[in-house]
């Protein structure tokens, strides 16, 4: 049995169910803990919560109702920038600090809306579906 117990939604998010913490896992194993995946579903999350160590909240609303039913948390913990997902208040009320990563994934959304900028400005969707019927003198001149 580990040492630890760190509880998360189950397909929650953008990860898949199962899908694997090998990034987590790096830091977990060696202080002998595991990561146990429960329903998204509130009820049965906060069934699956109450002995937990920590709550590794990702995709999921973690309410007043959830902080209230734990009674080992030590930790709840985002991988995202903000906490909103989170009842701070109610968390902070118990004891139980709230972490989050707040420069995660800049680059990334930087990149992302530059993208975005640069297909809007050159019509990329348009100039995509006039070569993809055949218009391609057409789509050259539009540009």
């Amino acid at each position: 049995m580990s040492k630890f117990r760190i509880l998360t939604p189950k397909g929650a998010s953008f990860t898949v169910a199962g899908g694997g913490y090998d990034y987590e896992m790096e830091a977990l194993e060696p202080i002998g803990a595991e990561i146990i995946e429960a329903p998204a579903n509130e009820a049965e999350f906060i069934a699956a919560a109450k002995t937990a160590d920590a709550i590794y909240a990702k995709g999921m609303r973690i309410s007043k109702e959830v902080i209230d039913g734990l009674q080992n948390c030590k930790v709840i913990t985002l991988g995202s920038v903000g906490v909103d997902s989170v009842d701070v208040k109610a968390a902070t009320a118990r004891g139980i600090p709230v972490t989050n990563v707040p420069d995660t994934f800049i680059e990334e959304v930087a990149d992302h809306a530059m993208m975005l900028l640069l297909s809007g400005f050159r019509r990329l969707v348009e100039q995509d579906k006039m070569v993809r019927s055949g218009r391609w003198s057409e789509a050259g001149r539009n540009s």
